[in-house]
């Protein structure tokens, strides 16, 4: 483009105008190439002179589980955790310094590493990580060979190791599974050693349609020798990068020394993130600057919005209604385990979107940064939770370290607009206390550590709510008085600690039938008429190779006395059309209650168990509504993206039970179309109204023997729609005359 005169003026002005930049405030380096492996612990392994030729060349991410982690448990009498490899694995490599970081501080960055992680620099020990699944970084400034090879050796280890989880139903993918960089900053620096956060916290003070209130924290630290005077400057710019409001600070900080400096911030009429609606981000950019110059620069993403939930009504966003329905969701694949690609992240959110869900329970751990940013981007609503399941133990390391995780969890993605809950615990309860039904699992320990969570999230964080997921039942007690009995309700007590409470309840599948869920949630409703109650998890397996006759549902279908459930649920046939029966059923309970703040089916895909043995796959957990490898929508996903998405919808049901023996059968259909036509070999058998729970049904069709086309179609959406499969009945053969 060609600048005349006037403008080459006026730019130059402008350039004048602006502070002089740094020339590179921070830069990340990645380090996942080149990397050497071995699984076991080896003396020395860390010094640079160990010879490392014969180990295997990888890449991060990495596990070494991806296989024995999902392949199920070899050994009867495991009955918890498989038979996948725990215990140490070493991981080598080398690197130099870029030439522009002359002068700079460095650290080593890592997105995630399973569970404990020792790190050594040139055969020096520079820290420690007690975690799975958070961010955490360490200082080599002073430790590095500025001026050749560094060798970078680290030991991850993911036995149990005295911290949380101890035991969970899911594999616990050992290794480097994250990325790993080298992060470069100025000596007066954004704060980068604040439990791995950004250093810097967008507290939305007050927010509403007509104005916006916000307090920029920005942590500044100084390495240098000297006293420095900064100046902190947070420039909020709208979605097409203008500036429309911004803030400022100053302020002295000591040598070698740290300080934080506050700027407000205000807007009027500000564009408020609304879901998935109208998912609008602002975006903080924060610089600190010496003497005119800017030393350090650091992005946030700012999405200005408000909430509230009542414990009749449900949610409220932005002052409106908003139905929080969607999944839970373990980040694992077939055949990676936890080792995933950005380009596997992005295809499990678009399938969650695509079901049209508004809501994901980040379940049972903190995922990875990319996960947060597309729930900005795409408007989902978040829980996100520490790995507190099951069992608590009687150790301080283990305290310490679920609050430490819990501070983690809450600094690293405080900016985040689509984070509304911090979840403190799931299924709680003491380790050595027996299971049995109606007999209450909790106890002293796990009860005081969700207070002390609660606790610690009301004080990182007192914009968003605190939740737990609980899986007691209330037995209710009668006493007192012949003829006036008081009730009391049996449980455990940290359900109420929270601000907000959950439940995980599994009627239909473990135990009872799907709509006595609206029993127990009624009751707990009518019992507990201030508490804001939601559902956790609810769900049923289902295999895709695994069919039984389309029975669930119709008229005289009764299902097997309740003994059998358990059975079922940890037994070897998971009937496809069962798991979409289950769904049904529930979700129509469900839907009928809007005094659920939330509602998760578990799970969004079929996820890695090692310890189960069940359905068509050991090691596998099958409530997954997608399949392992994410290549298979199951019916219970339509049934769901017919009730949820605005995307037309026309699925026939059962389409995998192609091997038929019942001549008569029913046609099931799940569709969003206000009606459809249904055609057997090319021969109408007429139209189906759509009813409230998107379900079509043809009951007492006719199959021919041999191939059967089956074909649906409907005029009746925006555009026509069409779907067909193809069912084999098995040609009966007359009896042979003696």
């Amino acid at each position: 483009m060609k600048l005349y005169p006037a403008c080459l003026v006026f730019v130059a002005l402008l350039v004048a105008a602006l502070p002089a930049r740094a020339d590179s405030a921070r830069s990340l380096v990645s380090l996942n190439a080149d990397w050497h492996f071995h699984f076991g612990d080896i003396p020395g392994a860390e010094t640079p002179s160990f010879d490392d030729s014969g180990w295997a060349q990888i890449r991060v991410p990495h596990t070494w589980n991806a296989l024995d982690g999902q392949d199920g448990s070899k050994n009867p009498s495991i009955v918890a955790g498989g038979d996948y490899a725990r215990g140490t694995g070493w991981y080598r490599r080398s690197f130099t310094l870029p030439a522009a970081s002359a002068g700079k501080q460095a650290y080593l960055e890592f997105d995630g590493a399973n569970r404990r992680a020792d790190v050594y620099l040139n055969g020096k020990l520079v820290g420690t990580h007690l975690g799975g699944n958070s961010r955490f970084r360490f200082d080599i400034s002073t430790a590095l060979n500025r001026g050749g090879e560094n060798l970078l050796a680290v030991k991850v280890n993911n036995e149990n190791n005295a911290i949380i989880p101890q035991s969970a139903d899911f594999t616990f993918f050992g290794g480097l599974y994250r990325n790993v960089s080298l992060l470069i900053t100025d000596p007066v620096q954004i704060e980068t050693m604040d439990h791995g956060s950004p250093g810097v916290f967008l507290q939305q003070k007050s927010v509403s349609s007509d104005r916006a209130e916000v307090a920029a924290r920005v942590e500044v630290a100084n390495h240098t020798s000297a006293p420095q005077s900064v100046s902190v400057r947070v420039k909020i710019l709208t979605a097409a990068g203008i500036v429309v409001t911004e803030g400022e600070s100053s302020g002295r900080i000591t040598a070698n020394g740290s300080s934080d400096f506050t700027a407000p911030i205000a807007m009027d009429h500000p564009h408020l993130w609304n879901g998935r609606t109208d998912p609008y981000l602002y975006t903080a950019l924060v610089e600190v600057a010496v003497d005119g110059r800017i030393r350090d620069s650091v992005s946030q993403p700012l999405g200005l919005r408000y909430f509230r939930i009542d414990p009749q009504q449900g949610f409220f966003l932005n002052g409106k209604y908003l139905d929080l329905h969607g999944v839970s969701r373990h980040q694992d694949r077939i055949n990676k385990g936890w080792a995933i690609s950005p380009e596997d992240e992005r295809e499990d959110f678009s399938l969650i979107a695509e079901m049209g869900c508004t809501a994901i329970r980040v379940a049972h751990y903190q995922q990875s940064p990319l996960w947060y940013t597309l729930a900005d981007q795409q408007g989902l609503v978040l829980w996100s939770e520490i790995p507190f399941v099951d069992e608590a133990i009687p150790s301080p390391i283990f305290f310490d370290n679920a609050l430490e995780q819990m501070r983690e969890l809450i600094r690293q993605n405080y900016n985040h607009p689509s984070v509304f809950f911090w979840g403190c615990g799931n299924e709680n309860f003491d380790a050595g206390k027996p299971f049995a039904e109606g007999v209450a699992r909790y106890g002293p320990l796990s009860e005081h550590l969700i207070k002390e969570l609660n606790k610690v999230a009301g004080e990182e964080d007192k914009t968003r709510l605190t939740t737990y997921a609980s899986f007691h039942s209330e037995t209710e007690v009668a006493f007192g008085i012949p003829g006036q009995p008081v009730v009391r309700y049996q449980g455990e007590p940290q359900r109420w600690y929270t601000d907000v409470t959950a439940f995980n309840k599994y009627y239909g599948w473990y135990y009872g039938e799907p709509d006595d869920s609206a029993v127990f949630f009624d009751g707990i409703h009518r019992r507990n008429p201030e508490q804001r109650i939601g559902v956790s998890e609810f769900g049923a397996g289902g295999c895709i190779t695994q069919h039984e006759p389309d029975s669930y549902g119709q008229p005289g279908y009764q299902r097997t006395p309740m003994e059998k459930p358990r059975k079922i649920a940890f037994g070897k046939i998971h009937p496809e059309e069962y798991q979409a029966y289950y769904h049904e059923q529930t979700w129509k309970e469900f839907k009928a209650r809007p005094y659920l703040w939330a509602k998760f089916a578990w799970n969004m895909f079929d996820f890695a168990s090692d310890g189960r043995n069940e359905g068509d796959q050991p090691g596998r957990n099958d409530k997954g509504l997608v399949t392992f490898d994410r290549k298979t929508r199951k019916d219970a996903f339509y049934f769901y993206k017919a009730n949820w998405s605005t995307e037309p919808v026309l699925y026939i049901t059962s389409r995998r039970f192609v091997e038929r023996t019942n001549p008569v059968t029913e046609v099931k259909v799940y569709s969003n179309a206000a009606e459809a036509e249904l055609f057997v070999n090319g021969h109408s058998v007429g139209k189906q109204m759509t009813g409230d729970d998107k379900i079509l049904r043809w009951p007492a069709v006719h199959l021919d023997p041999g191939a059967n086309q089956i074909r649906v179609v409907s005029s009746s959406a925006p555009l026509p729609l069409s779907d067909a499969c193809t069912w084999q009945l098995a040609v009966q053969l007359a009896p042979q005359k003696p």
